[in-house]
């Protein structure tokens, strides 16, 4: 049996560690270095941060049958351990040109609790010290498990990609491209290729995007570290003064016998009633947090008790890394007319920059 590395997220702690300032908008403490912050993190628990990027491997080569169901074996005992393994096989009907063999892959949450978990089962073959063996010759893997290694300093390049504003989504990583040139085939691009992805949404699509989150990383805005007092809100798609329901003259004008003048007048007045509802809660917020703290409420607290007052426009953040097939099963369900109309301006923005960057999604 040969196991290769083909391909894994460049810069893999720089990637997790924007994960994590953009959860904690902490980018004021960014420097070549600061991705080290990140190990206190994940010791405390907080390893979500670590569910974006992708890491792939390659098998083949099996002395015989024996060896590739003993590999077999082995694989579904990681994922028993950890379900966010994928792996796929080269199938007479749904992937007969595999190049490759075997392809398996995993985000770096994934490996870490295999690497912790793996010597309490029972297992048949090497596979597992394969990879370990492949993740400790890349020094930005090996950081990850190894205290002792050290990288050079350098700047974070996902950083620098740009804050993503409502429906201009901004791609964190992408390896479709790369495992693409490699030779993957269409179905396995399907399964291993990931896009990280950088959202700005409003709370109650943000709660959407995460209900299709099968095998889907990632993270989101803190709604108990970061200060939400100056916070915008999303405007609800179509609900604006002067644009009127298409039924507005059969239900409201023919039941009250006003006229349509008055009727628009008063719809608009109602739009700038919703409006001013959203904004008074924005302010109650910081005037209870802050009345919370005067108490002498912990701040952290404070904002906790507080941020329960907040709309669900309000706007929020998330970074997603998601395989193609589970994008690809978000746009099936959300790019519809049967979808809310923000949630369905979001997968159509997302679909937009998966076009801009070569990545296919039909």
């Amino acid at each position: 049996m040969k196991v290769g590395l083909i391909h894994h997220t460049e810069d893999y702690h720089k990637l997790v560690e924007m994960t994590a300032r953009e959860c904690y908008q902490s980018y004021q403490k960014l420097n070549d270095e600061s991705h080290n912050f990140i190990k206190g993190i994940m010791a405390a628990g907080h390893i979500s941060i670590a569910s974006t990027g992708n890491i792939v491997f390659g098998i083949a080569s099996f002395t015989g049958l024996e060896e590739y169901l003993g590999v077999m074996s082995d694989l579904m005992t990681m994922k028993e351990i950890n379900n966010y393994i994928r792996w796929t096989f080269p199938d007479p009907k749904k992937n007969p040109d595999s190049k490759i063999g075997v392809v398996v892959s995993m985000n770096m949450l994934t490996f870490l609790d295999l690497h912790k978990n793996i010597e309490e089962y029972d297992t048949n073959t090497n596979l597992f010290e394969s990879f370990k063996t492949l993740i400790n010759r890349v020094p930005e893997l090996r950081w990850f498990i190894d205290d002792k290694t050290k990288l050079e300093p350098r700047e974070n390049q996902y950083t620098s990609k740009g804050e993503p504003e409502l429906y201009k989504p901004v791609i964190l990583a992408e390896d479709y491209t790369a495992l693409k040139e490699k030779g993957l085939t269409e179905y396995e691009l399907d399964m291993h290729a990931t896009v990280t992805l950088n959202l700005k949404v409003d709370r109650a699509t943000g709660l959407q995007i995460w209900r299709h989150a099968d095998m889907a990383g990632g993270t989101e805005l803190s709604q108990r570290y970061v200060d939400r007092s100056t916070a915008e809100y999303r405007k609800i798609l179509g609900f604006e003064k002067g644009t009127y329901p298409e039924n507005l003259k059969e239900k409201y004008i023919a039941s009250t016998g006003e006229s349509e003048g008055v009727t628009k007048a008063a719809y608009d007045g109602l739009v700038d009633e919703v409006y001013s509802h959203i904004e008074d809660s924005i302010s109650n917020y910081t005037e209870l947090r802050d009345r919370l703290i005067d108490f002498g409420v912990r701040q952290g607290r404070a904002k906790e008790i507080a941020r329960s007052m907040l709309p669900n426009a309000m706007t929020t953040k998330i970074i997603s890394c998601r395989p193609l097939r589970q994008w690809k099963h978000f746009f099936n369900l959300r790019d519809t007319n049967h979808a809310q109309k923000e949630i369905k301006a979001d997968a159509q923005s997302i679909k937009m920059a998966f076009e801009e960057a070569g990545v296919r999604y039909e």
